[in-house]
């Protein structure tokens, strides 16, 4: 029994190491500037609760998040929404959200101190209701990008999805 535990408590040992040589190597191939990664806090597709459409607007808040070697480091990120090719791409039943049906904070400046933002997508439910005839399923693709920093390929794309029904 005991010797199992030593085993065992061998075995996380080698692992930690192993991991932090890892992270080691990953440190000192990163240029400095791609200390800092930025990732959407969830991502991959999110349904925006439609529930409050006599109020004209839904406020959805996207949280963008900051972390990697340097999180004291400041960064900048743009959220960008992706053309129809690119959500077809992504899901050829998919329709992009029309411009007039929304608007977002697409510029996020991060401070010394910030390990998130908030960003508000504003979502003018009273224009959407007018596409309720068609049985489009209406979404808004977002991509997150950086010029200085890293942004985490498997969480830079967040896809809104607005079921109207």
């Amino acid at each position: 029994h005991m010797k199992r535990n030593i085993l065992y408590i061998g075995m996380l040992l080698a692992a930690l190491i192993v991991f932090s040589a890892c992270d080691e190597a990953m440190e000192s191939n990163l240029p400095a500037e791609y200390a800092t990664v930025l990732y959407f806090q969830g991502s991959g597709e999110v349904d925006v609760d439609m529930t409050n459409v006599e109020e004209g607007e839904v406020t959805y808040r996207l949280i963008i998040c900051k972390g990697g070697n340097q999180l004291g480091g400041t960064a900048s990120a743009r959220i960008e929404v992706m053309n129809q090719e690119q959500l077809s791409d992504y899901n050829d039943s998919y329709t992009l959200l029309p411009v007039e049906c929304y608007s977002l904070e697409s510029q996020l400046d991060f401070q010394t101190n910030d390990i998130y933002k908030q960003s508000e997508v504003l979502v003018k439910t009273s224009r959407i209701m007018s596409l309720i005839e068609s049985d489009k399923e209406y979404v808004l693709p977002l991509q997150l990008t950086s010029e200085k920093c890293l942004v985490n390929p498997d969480n830079d794309q967040i896809f809104l999805k607005f079921n109207i029904k």
